[in-house]
């Protein structure tokens, strides 16, 4: 039933002083073929949802238990007021903030760092972050060790600086190498920091040298880029080769290769010369061998 009845209609009206769960559960009774999404958009579309209930009036009896709960636990308070007046309908949250509206609600220490002298250390995720200037300015700690162990070296806002010991918390200036944002991935793939400051070191190189390949790759036209990132030739021929060999792909390939082949052949061209003169050769290359 997509329509709304009248009848229907004037019964969402008559609900707008409930909330609409309540109001549904009750339509449900007569009309239990409409969902609730559905039931909740025509109530808002009828500007029908400003229910009285959210619209709290405190009685005076509660807010001077509220004013009396000064210097109480948050828990305890409410454990009280539900004991008083265990039909009051109050949630929760609607007591904690009345009691911090009134005033008599614990104040919560400010978090911030703002407050903190420079060179004060936070630690957030398990990084340790040092204060190095006003208003609130805050870096890294392993990069301010770096910059100050390096002081004629420059450092760009993506360089990233690991621990050769995978410690995080070790900030003597041996421990910490700067590693720039293309060797990243690079170092990553290779398992990144070890415990063994050694084997940080060589794949850090490993790194740098990969990405050296890749680099020269592409001037060379030994490396592709296709849409998931660089790849050298050699490796997606490789992976080519591999998934074409399994039994369940050998059938697609086939299907694919004469697609292509019925294609070229219409549209002739220099391309279908080509491929007839490259399939000549491989013919009489053929005859050759098996002579």
């Amino acid at each position: 039933m997509r329509s709304w009845s009248e009848e229907q209609t004037e019964f969402i009206k008559n609900t707008s002083a409930l909330l609409t769960g309540d109001a549904y559960r009750q339509f449900c009774e007569r009309w239990p073929d409409k969902s609730y999404q559905a039931f909740a958009v025509k109530k808002a579309k009828m500007n029908c949802c400003k229910a009285v209930h959210r619209r709290l009036k405190w009685r005076k009896e509660w807010l001077d238990f509220i004013d009396t709960t000064k210097g109480v636990n948050r828990l305890e308070a409410w454990a009280q007021f539900r004991q008083l007046y265990p039909d009051a309908d109050v949630t929760a949250q609607a007591f904690h903030n009345q009691r911090s509206r009134r005033g008599v609600a614990d104040k919560k220490p400010h978090r911030g760092n703002a407050h903190k002298q420079i060179y004060s250390e936070s630690t957030a995720k398990g990084y340790v972050q040092i204060k190095v200037a006003e208003p609130n300015v805050w870096i890294s700690k392993a990069r301010w060790v770096y910059e100050e162990t390096h002081p004629g070296e420059l450092t760009e806002k993506g360089d990233e600086f690991h621990f050769l010991n995978a410690n995080k918390f070790d900030f003597s200036p041996e421990n910490i190498v700067k590693i720039k944002p293309r060797e990243r991935i690079f170092f990553l793939q290779l398992g990144g920091s070890d415990k063994d400051p050694e084997v940080t070191r060589v794949r850090l190189a490993q790194a740098k040298l990969r990405l050296a390949q890749f680099d020269l790759g592409e001037k060379t036209g030994t490396v592709l880029r296709p849409k998931s990132g660089r790849r050298f030739k050699e490796d997606a021929i490789r992976t080519a080769r591999r998934w074409s060999s399994r039994p369940e792909n050998k059938e697609k390939n086939r299907e694919r290769q004469k697609q292509y082949y019925y294609k070229i052949k219409a549209e002739g061209g220099e391309l279908w010369e080509r491929r007839k003169e490259q399939h000549r050769k491989s013919a009489r290359e053929w005859a050759r061998r098996n002579k």
